[in-house]
């Protein structure tokens, strides 16, 4: 019991710790590098792959050499009964696992590889599905998804069905075999009777160590199994933590007066297309700085170079005219993507996600609401702040989200903020307010803001139009 117990625990906390350090992994990598990841596959990877790694791997290897102990043993017993039996019953259960192994190695390791795969894909399609429901349920689209689900979920039970045929065949080829062993020995004692004293008391303490033993070499190919057929995902989790790049410690710089992006140039791999050519830009501090474009002219690219977390291809940063080295890391500052980060929590929660401060701050947090315009989706709810917004915020529109994550930009307090697109999601009127509110509300903080709404230039000190370039 005890070491079930402790053998338990051991392997569910080696589990969460794996994947707390692959999560981590993660978001140490380059963002460069994220980019080109299947971001199913590293939920993947933290969720099922880390369990075959521990549950399946590591857990099956602890067993084994738990059961080696039980067979030696009993080894150790009948070696004293007759050396030469039991030299020769080991030499026919080594060369029936050898044949076995030799024919089901590789398609276990095989078998493992396809789950890896497989499982890969059904997180995607599932993914893609629940952030797609709206659309799926209109148009009535649940046989395609069920088919598409199938495929996978299909070719999944299918190897899951040979695996565990693969692990019953042990048990059956070892039994088969004592009992055709011990009938063997049985006739030799009929035929031999002047032996049959001897004999049988061999045979039966044989008999009795192999109706012990082989539970336990049933488990111990059962686990060996295992281990090969979980491989992959060792493999795979050893890799992902081995070889994914971990960001560059950066500089940690603060806002100069005038921050001088100079030959910015940004192209995208193994395609080398070309997204940003030669360009410049001031940020200047305390002022509101605007990149203007059509969809598709760089500005989100450039947005992310300038914040730090996108590496360029080729750029030098000047910086109240001392140059910084192109690694680098604003110290105080907020980014609002067009894609958002949202809690299963109350839209109080939500908004002061970002604050580094553990203190709430009634006056700032009533600010930001006012800034958002957020005050007449406050009065026309009871319990408004105290209301659970849902998984990745389904329960509120979208224009009400992105009033949502304008509010938390506001509440964070940091000094430099980038917005990506901050009204693509409002209606003219509301827009026209924030507009209004970015230009009175926010002061002694440097923005930087990505638009394709000219409305934006008459508050706009200092704007870049890829347009033109």
């Amino acid at each position: 019991y005890f070491f079930n117990f402790y053998n338990n625990k051991y392997i569910f906390f080696l589990k969460k710790n794996l994947s707390l350090r692959l999560l981590d992994n993660y978001f140490k990598t380059k963002y460069n590098q994220l980019l080109n990841k299947n971001l199913d596959e590293i939920v993947k990877n933290i969720i099922s792959s880390t369990a075959r790694c521990t549950n399946g791997f590591i857990g099956a290897l602890i067993n084994f050499i738990s059961e080696l102990f039980v067979i030696f043993g009993l080894i150790v017993f009948l070696l004293f009964i007759n050396a030469k039996a039991l030299i020769l019953s080991l030499i026919i259960i080594s060369i029936i696992g050898f044949i076995f192994f030799k024919i089901f190695k590789k398609k276990l390791k095989y078998y493992g590889s396809m789950i890896e795969d497989n499982e890969g894909e059904m997180f995607s399609i599932l993914n893609y599905t629940f952030s797609a429901i709206k659309e799926l349920k209109i148009f009535k689209l649940n046989q395609l998804v069920l088919s598409n689900f199938d495929k996978p979920n299909f070719i999944l039970s299918d190897l899951r069905t040979k695996q565990a045929n693969i692990f019953i065949l042990p048990r059956l080829i070892f039994e088969s075999t004592f009992i055709v062993l011990m009938l063997i020995a049985f006739f030799f004692i009929l035929a031999n009777r002047s032996f049959e004293a001897n004999l049988l008391a061999t045979v039966g303490a044989f008999s009795i160590a192999f109706i012990r033993i082989l539970p336990s070499v049933n488990r111990i190919f059962n686990y060996y199994n295992t281990m090969i057929y979980t491989s992959p995902s060792i493999d795979l989790v050893f890799n992902e933590i081995k070889n994914t790049n971990k960001s560059i410690q950066e500089n940690l710089i603060e806002v100069g007066k005038e921050n001088k992006f100079k030959n910015i140039n940004y192209e995208i791999k193994p395609s080398n297309k070309v997204i940003l050519n030669n360009i410049n830009f001031i940020i200047k501090k305390n002022e509101i700085n605007c990149l203007f474009g059509k969809s598709g002219s760089g500005k989100t690219t450039l947005l992310d170079i300038m914040s730090g977390l996108l590496k360029p291809t080729d750029m030098d940063l000047v910086i109240d005219k001392e140059k910084k080295i192109k690694n680098f890391q604003w110290n105080s500052l907020g980014y609002m993507g067009q894609n958002n980060y949202y809690i299963n929590d109350s839209l109080k929660n939500n908004i002061c996600l970002y604050s580094n401060s553990n203190n709430f701050n009634k006056k700032l947090y009533y600010e930001s609401i006012k800034f958002a315009c957020l005050e007449e989706f406050f009065s026309s709810h009871s319990n408004n702040e105290n209301i659970i917004i849902g998984y990745n915020g389904i329960k509120l529109s979208g224009g009400e989200l992105q009033r949502l994550s304008l509010a938390r930009m506001y509440y964070s307090n940091k000094q430099l903020l980038f917005f990506d697109e901050p009204t693509s999601a409002l209606d003219e009127k509301t827009e026209e307010k924030i507009i209004e509110n970015f230009n009175s509300m926010i002061n002694n903080k440097t923005l930087v803001i990505s638009t394709h709404q000219i409305k934006f230039k008459k508050i706009s000190n200092n704007f870049l139009d890829l347009s033109n370039e």
